[in-house]
């Protein structure tokens, strides 16, 4: 009877002993659950196994719960329990014990799993910021690229369009004048034509001075034509065209045998710029017939 109760006091430690393993390993096993908690989403495969561990854990939890039982009525039959039962709760308790041990394999290698997944998420963590940053600054470069060339864009539309509108707006500027020699009179070599009776004008700013003094002064830019028309009683009279001084056309009127009046017509196109001076010029003595036989014309084309 002794050795009944040896063996039932060595049974009975090694029950509480493999009750405290079992605890540790649960208490092992609800720290690495949360661990692996926020992995899951990384590692399908690992939350598999994790379920199935649990699984064995509850079936080492019920077997705990049967040999618990099995030793209560252990302590209730005392002395006259069968030495057969004995036995067998020492087979089932060795029994728990190998399967304690596998799953305490299974914990460690689940913990190395975990390991070595919580590594590769820290690296693939690390590798997509180093590419979120490297396309970031790409993406920053490209966007610097396309909004300075859609500034050079927008500046030379401006440009183009500024240049067309002005171009427009010359093409569409009028300036014109027409105008009379007024005096029936002699004029003497070197003189100024003073053609002061205007009979129409267009876009010129500055009427009076022309009348004052028989000079045009180009206001605005541009492809001119100039006519003179001259009728004179002298036979090979000259007369000059002349810009900013410089004589740039002259005319010759020849005596028609006919008749002693006469005219000469002189008709040139010219580039003028603003402030360009144009004016008519008597280069002989001439004495010059007045009205509408004598006239000075300008007109902006272009």
């Amino acid at each position: 009877m002794m050795l009944l109760t040896q063996k039932y006091t060595t049974l009975e430690w090694d029950y509480n002993k493999l009750q405290t393993s079992h605890n540790d390993l649960q208490k092992a096993h609800t720290v690495l659950q949360e661990q692996l908690n926020i992995q899951s989403s990384f590692n399908n495969n690992t939350d598999t196994k994790i379920r199935k561990s649990e699984k064995e854990i509850e079936i080492l939890s019920n077997k705990s719960i049967a040999v618990d039982n099995e030793l209560s009525v252990l302590k209730q039959l005392g002395n006259i329990k069968p030495i057969q039962d004995i036995s067998a709760l020492q087979q089932n308790v060795q029994i728990l014990q190998t399967q304690t041990h596998t799953l305490n394999m299974k914990e460690q290698a689940r913990s190395q799993d975990f390991l070595a997944l919580f590594n590769m998420t820290m690296e693939s963590k690390k590798d997509f910021s180093v590419q979120f940053h490297n396309q970031t600054v790409a993406m920053s470069a490209l966007e610097n690229r396309i909004n300075d060339r859609l500034t050079d864009s927008e500046k030379h539309e401006n440009l183009t369009f500024s240049l067309i509108q002005d171009q427009i707006s010359n093409n569409a500027e009028q300036v014109a004048i027409t105008a009379h020699y007024p005096r029936y009179e002699n004029v003497l070599s070197g003189s100024v034509m003073k053609f002061d009776d205007v009979q129409f004008s267009v876009g010129i700013n500055n009427l009076s001075d022309f009348k004052s003094t028989g000079k045009f002064v180009c206001g605005k830019s541009g492809l001119y034509m100039i006519s003179v028309s001259i009728m004179s009683y002298t036979n090979g009279a000259v007369f000059s065209i002349y810009l900013n001084g410089k004589d740039i056309s002259d005319t010759y009127i020849s005596n028609n045998v006919g008749n002693k009046w006469h005219t000469g017509t002189d008709v040139i196109a010219e580039q003028l710029q603003i402030g360009d001076n144009v004016w008519v010029q008597s280069i002989s003595n001439m004495f010059v017939n007045n009205g509408r036989y004598s006239s000075f014309t300008i007109i902006k084309v272009k």
